[in-house]
């Protein structure tokens, strides 16, 4: 059986047992690393991430979900968003801690952010 350290060498995923699920041990690790550094090693992962995504595009429909949308929002409504998926990504860690028969292992990145500068801001600038 391949370890997963050896397939995602900096996801921070480490098995547990032998046929047991796999678990993020972020916390554990972090711990007593500073905020800087922390920033920056989780910056790091989600950039390697979100490289992953790209070839998970060829991969058949019924084992990879891409989905996206393209919207105005202020400021305001940002935050309302984000605590939206906040409360999904819990709600799927919920879902995903409750399976007892794990059969692979399954990144979900949720990412929001900007395609334009502030509109507003550049409406300043210019008068």
């Amino acid at each position: 059986r391949v370890q997963l350290a050896t397939l995602f060498p900096t996801t921070f995923i480490f098995s547990s047992s032998a046929e047991a699920s796999s678990k993020p041990s972020e916390k554990r690790l972090f711990r007593s690393v500073s905020p800087d550094a922390t920033r920056l090693a989780m910056r790091g992962m989600h950039r390697q991430m979100a490289e992953l995504a790209t070839p998970a595009l060829d991969l058949p429909k019924d084992e990879r979900n891409f989905s996206g949308v393209t919207m105005g929002v202020s400021k305001e409504t940002y935050g309302r968003i984000v605590d939206v998926l906040d409360e999904c990504r819990k709600k799927i860690i919920a879902i995903a801690a409750e399976d007892k028969n794990i059969e692979q292992v399954y990144r979900l990145n949720l990412q929001l952010f900007p395609l334009t500068k502030n509109v507003k801001e550049g409406h300043n600038e210019q008068a």
